[in-house]
């Protein structure tokens, strides 16, 4: 898959935004090669700044839910929890309620030392010990209709989950509003 940055000319014309992005074009594709492209609006940095700000403040005004030791932690377990995650999963076979806390939690403690949070499930149906690993909101990796939907999840969680009872609008209004001043890493 190519990625492009283009520049709407009007007319349903595009053009490329770079050299760099033109010559991409030039070695991957014929002249007159019919493609198909998914375009969708850049992400902006105001939408990015809100959106760590947010979790930046429900960090600092947590009423319940797990509770985090950094912002970051919080941000991680909010992805997990918002669905934007990897997942892995290693067959255990039966066991205990007991025996899967311990062993989840050895195993937590593990990955732990890398990321900052990893989620870890046991499904005592399948016997299986179920990883989670936040994935990346880098702009690259979110294009924006994917973070306006992430965006959405992850306020709903926080009015839910983490400050009961908090307007999702005054959430993000307090977000935007701080200007971005209180980022999570």
């Amino acid at each position: 898959m190519l990625e492009q940055r283009l520049i709407y000319l009007g007319n349903g014309r595009y053009q490329t935004a770079s050299r760099t992005d033109l010559e991409s074009a030039n070695s991957t594709f014929a002249a007159d090669e019919h493609v198909v492209a998914r375009i969708t609006h850049r992400r902006s940095v105001r939408q990015n700044n809100t959106f760590h700000a947010m979790i930046a403040y429900a960090f600092e005004n947590q009423r319940s839910g797990p509770l985090s030791p950094t912002a970051q932690h919080l941000k991680q377990w909010l992805l997990i929890k918002a669905g934007h995650h990897t997942e892995r999963r290693f067959h255990l076979g039966p066991l205990l309620e007991r025996e899967a806390k311990s062993v989840g939690m050895v195993v937590a403690q593990m990955m732990r030392s890398h990321d900052d949070y990893v989620g870890i499930a046991y499904a005592s149906g399948t016997g299986e010990l179920i990883e989670r690993r936040a994935k990346s909101v880098s702009f690259k990796s979110v294009m924006s209709d994917d973070m306006r939907e992430l965006f959405d999840r992850v306020v709903h969680i926080i009015c839910e989950e983490i400050m009961p009872g908090v307007d999702p609008d005054a959430l993000v209004e307090e977000a935007k509003s701080s200007g971005g001043r209180r980022r999570a890493a």
